[in-house]
């Protein structure tokens, strides 16, 4: 602030017995652009306009007639009023001045007055004001932080504690008073004791020492449990070194993370447990099934033609329920494996075309004639070698074609197999069957799941087959693009890096 916007804003009252002194005194001030508040002559009066007027200073007279000298009427306007003074004396005795200075005067004014000398003291006392004020403001800002944080704050000199707010005992279940002048270790457990002397010892020798950990505190019930997060720094308190730090109650929060890693690992076992059932179950299941499907199949060709159509449909009806039992059985154990992390990846050099689509195309093209389907094969790659796990492709391509027909009434089923122009390798299996609403393609991996639910779904199946293609796709690198519409069909694309690329 200026000189000038000092002089501009600041409200001076003088206090002075002397008619002529005050007069020459306010001239002064009107010279120095002042504004004079008013003239008292006696301590009583300038208490009263102190009362009633906004002052910015005050020029007091030490000796003034009435009960009241200076020095008391100063003592009031300062600590009541918080209006700054500059004392006025032609008396400069010992005992005066120790008086005066108890009031914590901004300056002293000797008579007679010197023009300077008063511009000078007036301009260095409003400054003073000023910065006192501000002092004060950032200190009960601070002050109200401290008070009324939630956190412990403390402050420790020579190990023992010498400041503290009310939440610093109340963590440690003490009354403040209680706290202070305690040793900083009778509030941490025992064996972490020495590793906080340490760390108070280093940090006070200016090492370098962490400024926030965990600590065990000690609660005066020494039974409740207490952890806390501390971090303490160096400050100057009373003119000494010492260390002001926070104390945070966690203990909650680490009791709750505690209990959602045990919850963690009992889901994460329940679910291995489930997966090892699975698997099990599953086995057990299989055994007896290819059993019962080979016996069923020798009946079969030992009655050969001999049997009439209602028996043949029980036998074909009888076959189609066992292989989709054994593909069921199969997925179960498929993912099981996958999920215990027992299956094996076993990368090779492969051709899509030769080593996997061919064979499946055959496989399934009498399926797609039993529906009156359109089932097409365009093969327009020059390159269909890819770096992959043969099982796991056919399993994909597997459950995408069966899908592809399963779900297909009326029109076609394609698959497409090519090159493009970054060197990838791209599959396509395309049909025009019911869709996949949006809403459910989120969920197309999620294993179990399916649109249809219940007893009234209108197609078979387990909820297993997406989910396997996707983390065999995982396993191989293969990314998987779905677009599709409901009542316009569904596109599957299988992006592979190609082997040339891998090498």
């Amino acid at each position: 602030m200026s000189s000038e916007e000092l002089k501009n804003k600041s409200k001076i009252l003088i206090v002075e017995d002397s008619a002529i002194v005050a007069l020459e005194l306010k001239q002064h001030l009107l010279r120095l652009q002042y504004d004079v508040v008013d003239i008292c002559d006696s301590a009583e009066d300038a208490v009263n306009v102190a009362s009633e007027c906004e002052i910015d200073l005050t020029l007091m007279d030490i000796k003034l007639k009435g009960k009241m000298d200076g020095i008391e009427a100063a003592q009031i306007l300062i600590e009541q009023y918080e209006i700054p003074v500059v004392f006025l004396t032609a008396h400069s005795d010992e005992q005066t001045i120790f008086r005066a200075k108890q009031t914590k005067p901004n300056g002293f004014i000797i008579k007679p007055f010197v023009i300077e000398d008063i511009k000078t003291s007036i301009e260095i006392a409003l400054y003073k004001s000023i910065a006192d004020k501000k002092i004060k403001e950032s200190e009960y800002l601070f002050r109200a932080l401290v008070e009324n944080s939630q956190d412990g704050i403390f402050i420790v000199q020579d190990f023992l504690i010498v400041y503290a707010n009310d939440s610093f005992a109340n963590i440690f279940g003490y009354g403040l008073d209680e706290v202070l002048g305690k040793n900083l270790i009778t509030f941490v457990a025992h064996d972490e004791r020495e590793m906080v002397c340490d760390n108070y010892r280093n940090r006070i020798n200016g090492l370098n020492v962490q400024k926030e950990y965990e600590i065990k505190g000690l609660h005066k019930n020494k039974e409740k449990e207490l952890i806390v997060n501390l971090s303490a720094g160096l400050i100057v308190y009373k003119d000494a070194v010492a260390v002001m730090g926070t104390v945070k109650d966690i203990t909650t929060k680490k009791n709750a993370e505690r209990s959602l890693i045990k919850a963690n690992e009992m889901l994460e076992q329940s679910d291995k447990l489930k997966t090892e059932f699975l698997g099990q179950i599953s086995h057990e299941i299989r055994t007896p099934l290819n059993n019962i499907l080979g016996f069923s199949y020798l009946i079969r060709e030992e009655l050969g033609e001999e049997t009439n159509e209602n028996i043949r449909n029980c036998f074909k009806l009888m076959n189609s329920a066992g292989k989709r039992l054994v593909k069921t059985v199969d997925q179960i154990i498929q993912m099981a494996q996958l999920q215990t992390g027992d299956q094996e990846f076993l990368p090779e050099i492969i051709s899509l075309d030769k080593d996997i689509l061919d064979d499946l195309i055959i496989d399934y093209l009498q399926k797609a004639k039993d529906k009156n389907l359109n089932f097409k094969y365009l093969n327009l790659a020059t390159n269909s070698m890819v770096n992959a796990d043969k099982f796991m492709l056919n399993q994909i391509f597997t459950n995408l074609i069966d899908n592809a027909i399963k779900y297909t009434d009326s029109g076609s089923v394609e698959i497409s197999l090519k090159n493009s122009l970054d060197s990838k390798i791209n599959v396509e299996v395309r049909d025009t069957g019911i869709g996949i609403s949006k809403e459910y393609l989120k969920n197309i991996f999620i294993p179990f799941s399916q649109e249809e639910t219940g007893y009234r779904r209108s197609y078979e199946g387990n909820g297993l087959g997406m989910a396997l293609c996707k983390k065999y796709a995982d396993f191989n690198n293969i990314e998987i693009l779905i677009s599709s519409e409901k009542g316009i069909g569904t596109s599957f694309q299988l992006i592979f890096n190609s082997a040339a690329e891998l090498k």
